[in-house]
């Protein structure tokens, strides 16, 4: 030791984990060197690192269905390190994994047990440990140790053939054939019945021939495979599978082109896509749209497109596009157009059609859509008679609209819209109808009435049927409806009764007649005199306004103004105002013309 300020420095490590220090002090003052000796313990980490392995598993014999464990033991290592086991190179994952430490005292070692129940044949193989140190992420391999699987007899079983396959040329494609059984049998590929050792394609087998993989395929590979397994005890073959290699040719043996067909015609536009192997997909699109088969078209084994009665609405553009999905290759062939020649009355239209009811004056518009080549022509007819321009009727552009500008009751009847060419014709038909709106021709413009007495205020309409009747009182601008019970009721001709006429009757009354046509309104005054007053009660009059003649007339109370009105309007065909002179108290007086 080297002095050093009084004191000795120290010498040496005596362990890893336990340092010793002496220090020597000498006393100036005194002869003799007193040592003091000063003994430190002092704690330390250990140095990281991780050892090889310390003990590794050992080859082991088992038989089929036994139990075995596998042992191996970690170098030093800190932190402590984690153990994991491979199978010919492969993560072990079954069995049960035991860990733990070993040894005691100092020891920084790690121990791993692989145990493995009910061993298979499957098991057999080069098992090593690997141990792990994650905090310096290294690890270190065991020497390997073969497992050894003593086999029970048992029959060969093929538990997985070959399946066919296609597959693009230049590509890599494997075969399986899984067999089960002990003695373990040796596998063995045949191909169109020739072993496969002795073809001339190559290709490599692992697991004892239970996987053929071919590296690069090409046509010479081509063929039905199966496969063979056998042992001292017996022989077994699979099914037979066969390799297609897929390829496709860049252009169509014949494409589509354009088509001018009749209509009803049974059609083929032909499409014959490019050799494939397997076969190409063939699909048809039309006007840029995928287009699904259905009983009117249908795609052919052949790739052609046939239409079963061909119509006008198939014309289009159309082309074809064969496919190989093993390629992945689509081709798409040339466009072609097919024209169908026909003729198609589409509708002839309104907005109510096939009937349309309008009202008397209304501007008529009937339309007749029409499609084909050639072009057609078009004509209309009522009832059998050709409707000519001329009149209120204009015919538009090519006939194909028909306008009648004021409709009348004459021009109801069954318009016929006709197309022609030189394939055929068509036609389509519609009912105009012509409403004419209501017009009261029998009414009474004034009555007057004793207190007590029974009124009728007629109102009788012509006009389409079914007419209603509707009666209000008040001024114009304020009509209030008129209640059935409490002031009367209206019979099936329009007539307003009123049982017993009060003061709080009088006043103006209006009768609306309305059919689907139209709607006429007539305004009647009621008026009531005082019993008293004796000119009124002996001889009373009323104004009825009705369609016959243009006369005055005095009708006493008790005659029936409707009866009067109903007789005039049988003894004339030109219907105009009546007017009947009542007492100059009652009178009023009123021409009135109507055009029905």
């Amino acid at each position: 030791m080297k002095p050093y300020g009084g004191f000795l420095m120290p010498l040496r490590k005596l362990c890893s984990r336990i340092c010793v220090s002496v220090s020597i002090w000498t006393l100036p003052q005194m002869a003799s060197h007193l040592y003091l000796v000063f003994l430190s313990s002092l704690a330390v980490s250990s140095k990281l690192g991780l050892e090889d392995v310390f003990f590794s598993p050992q080859d082991q014999t088992v038989r089929e269905g036994k139990g075995v464990f596998l042992q191996c033991v970690s170098g030093e290592s800190s932190p402590p390190a984690s153990i994991t086991w491979l199978k010919d190179g492969t993560l072990v994952t079954r069995g049960r994994h035991i860990q733990g430490e070993y040894g005691g005292g100092n020891q920084k070692k790690a121990s791993g047990t692989l145990h493995l129940l009910n061993v298979t044949l499957e098991d057999e193989g080069i098992y090593i440990c690997v141990t792990h140190n994650p905090s310096l992420n290294i690890s270190k391999k065991s020497k390997p140790a073969k497992l050894t699987v003593q086999g029970v007899p048992r029959r060969l079983q093929i538990i997985q053939g070959p399946h066919s396959i296609t597959v693009a040329m230049g590509t890599e494609v494997s075969m399986h054939c899984a067999v089960r059984g002990f003695p373990v049998p040796m596998v063995h590929w045949f191909k169109d019945g020739c072993l496969l050792s002795n073809c001339s394609a190559s290709f490599s087998l692992q697991n004892n021939g239970q996987l053929l993989t071919f590296r690069n395929v090409s046509r010479e590979y081509e063929g039905s495979y199966h496969c063979e397994a056998s042992n001292h005890n017996e022989s077994i073959r699979s099914q037979p599978a066969f390799l297609l290699p897929a390829e496709m040719d860049w252009s169509f043996v014949q494409q589509p082109v354009n088509l001018t067909v009749n209509r009803g015609d049974n059609v083929t536009v032909t499409c014959r896509p490019p050799y494939s192997r397997p076969a190409a997909q063939v699909s048809w699109f039309k006007n840029n749209q995928l287009l699904s088969p259905t009983a009117h078209h249908t795609v052919l084994p052949s790739g052609d497109l046939f239409f079963h009665s061909v119509q006008e609405k198939d014309s289009g553009i159309y082309f074809c596009r064969a496919s190989n999905i093993h390629l992945q290759r689509f081709l798409t062939s040339r466009r072609a157009i097919l024209t169908v020649l026909g003729m198609t009355l589409q509708k002839t239209h309104h907005t109510h059609w096939p009937v349309l009811t309008v009202p008397v004056g209304a501007r008529v518009v009937l339309d007749c859509e029409v499609s084909g080549h050639p072009l057609p022509s078009i004509s209309w007819v009522k009832r059998g008679h050709s409707k000519q321009t001329g009149g209120k009727l204009v015919l538009g552009l090519r006939n194909a609209t028909l306008y009648i500008d004021s409709a009348r009751s004459y021009d109801e009847g069954v318009y016929v819209c006709e197309a022609s060419n030189t394939l055929g014709h068509s036609r389509n038909t519609a009912m105009l109808r012509v409403a004419v709106s209501p017009i009261i021709v029998t009414f009474v413009g004034q009555v007057s009435c004793r207190i007590g007495a029974s009124a009728v205020l007629p109102c009788r309409a012509v006009g389409i049927l079914p007419i209603t009747y509707n009666w209000t009182r008040g001024r114009a601008e304020t009509q209030s409806p008129i209640n059935p019970i409490e002031d009367g009721h209206i019979d099936e001709d329009g007539a307003l009764h009123i049982s017993s006429v009060q003061y709080s009757d009088i006043g103006e009354y209006y009768c609306t007649a309305e059919n689907r046509a139209g709607r006429h309104q007539r305004r009647t005054r009621l008026t009531v005199t005082a019993e008293h007053r004796p000119a009124d009660r002996g001889r009373q009059t009323r104004l009825v306004l009705s369609a016959s003649t243009n006369t005055i007339k005095e009708l006493p109370v008790s005659q029936s103004s409707d009866s009067m009105a109903e007789q005039h309007l049988e003894t004339t065909h030109h219907p105009h105002v009546q007017e009947q002179h009542n007492e100059p108290t009652c009178m009023y007086l009123e021409k009135n013309f109507y055009r029905l």
